[in-house]
């Protein structure tokens, strides 16, 4: 998948702390911004694995939430509408390189590399979310019929944030010519 390439040349240890995701992680570099988004799906996941306690002995799952142990109970770090205290726990802040961020890099780059149900689970929820949004963006879009090329080139932009629906709209109007719509879909976010 060309996204994979772009995203981390395929490295399913690649780690970002410097944007306002303040921790993007995996192939994909799934962003903890994100409300029940790939990450924090991804992560629900990972929590669920018998090494996560050897890794975040911290952390679990609490009503199918990310959690943090304390002495009090659970405390949610995740909801439907907030990561602000995953992203915080993971990485205090994007202005400086804290030593919690280095380790927690470090645990999850371990993870991915020694463990081959992480990778399995990184690419599971890439599938999984491909499949949605491409449901998604069929409607959206009227991708149904259109050529292979221009579908994955819609689900590119939508997963890199580089262009709106505006964008992809106007270079879809082509009149059915899929060749010209490609090449009018590469060059949204060229810039």
């Amino acid at each position: 998948l060309p996204t994979c390439m772009a995203e981390s040349n395929g490295a399913f240890n690649c780690l970002n702390t410097y944007d306002r995701a303040f921790f993007t992680f995996t192939f994909l570099q799934y962003a903890a911004h994100v409300p029940n988004g790939d990450f924090v799906k991804y992560f629900r996941r990972l929590l669920a694995e018998p090494e996560a306690a050897d890794y975040f002995p911290d952390l679990l799952l609490d009503g199918g939430r990310i959690a943090r142990d304390t002495p009090l109970g659970p405390v949610r770090l995740e909801s439907d509408t907030s990561t602000q205290a995953l992203m915080t726990y993971l990485n205090p802040t994007i202005q400086d390189v804290e030593p919690v961020e280095v380790i927690n890099a470090a645990k999850m780059v371990d993870w991915s590399e020694n463990f081959a149900s992480h990778r399995a689970i990184q690419v599971e929820t890439g599938i999984a979310h491909f499949k949605v949004a491409m449901e998604s963006y069929a409607r959206r879009y009227s991708l149904t019929g259109r050529l292979d090329k221009v579908c994955l080139v819609v689900a590119d932009i939508r997963h890199q944030g580089r262009g709106s629906s505006v964008d992809i709209l106007a270079a879809l109007n082509t009149g059915g010519d899929d060749e010209k719509a490609y090449k009018n879909l590469l060059q949204i976010g060229a810039d």
